[in-house]
């Protein structure tokens, strides 16, 4: 298996945020699918884990600019490495799950770190 397909999900071509379609024809990323709401919890303590230790180097990295950054990065990479195509009204759905996905994110980071400190 491909590590493409191990956080990937099948997706009609014409809705690309719908994980529901079991006979897609597109892959895209969890991320940016209404399922990954639920679906995020390895992020979660990857990037918590990252500032952790990054925090452990320097003082420079106690602020929340950090994991903010890194939430939104990984939104980013998400929708562009999905592909949703060249047609806008495919974008804005894509974009605005990944970027609450993201946020979701960030508020899971910032709790499991302040829960583990």
């Amino acid at each position: 298996m491909a590590i493409s397909n191990a956080f990937g999900t099948t997706v009609s071509e014409e809705n690309p945020t719908d994980s529901t379609n079991p006979d897609g024809t597109k892959v895209v990323s969890d991320f940016i699918t209404v399922a990954s709401l639920t679906n995020f919890s390895a992020m979660t303590g990857a990037i918590a884990t990252a500032w952790g230790a990054l925090r452990q180097v320097s003082d420079t990295f106690d602020g929340n600019w950090l994991p903010f950054t890194a939430c939104m990065l990984f939104a980013l990479v998400s929708v562009i490495a999905s592909k949703p195509g060249k047609n806008v009204s495919l974008w804005a759905p894509a974009t605005f799950i990944a970027a609450l996905n993201a946020l979701t994110l960030f508020g899971a980071v910032i709790g499991a770190t302040a829960v583990a400190t």
